[in-house]
């Protein structure tokens, strides 16, 4: 019984997740050109996609911890410790993507130097 239950859950996210894939990776296929213009973006994408996943996953996991110690609960949800969890993400998530921006700048330069 709680296989079905779990299956029931997950399977729709599971099936959104899936098209979200398909819809990333047909938007890279279209992008060809660009992406052979502008050779950080190959080294970007897969940066961001795992700094993302990275934060994000620490995020929930902050969140459900906790939860399940009762610092947040469901009738004060927006309380001080949620607060101070998403600015942390969204600084977080802001300061790696500037870094992961100057990493791709300088990696690629010798490319666009032999390129020119």
């Amino acid at each position: 019984m709680f296989a079905k239950e779990m299956l029931k859950q997950s399977l729709p996210l599971l099936i959104l997740c899936g098209i979200g894939g398909v819809v990333a990776g047909s938007t890279l296929g279209v992008m060809t050109d660009l992406l052979e213009n502008i050779p950080g973006l190959i080294v970007i994408i897969p940066a961001v996609i795992a700094m993302r996943g990275n934060i994000s996953t620490t995020f929930g996991s902050r969140l459900g911890s906790a939860y399940h110690l009762g610092i947040i609960n469901a009738e004060h949800i927006w309380n001080e410790e949620l607060k101070q969890n998403v600015i942390g993400s969204l600084v977080l998530s802001f300061l790696v993507s500037i870094t992961i921006g100057i990493l791709a700048y300088v990696t690629t330069i010798p490319v666009q130097l032999f390129n020119n």
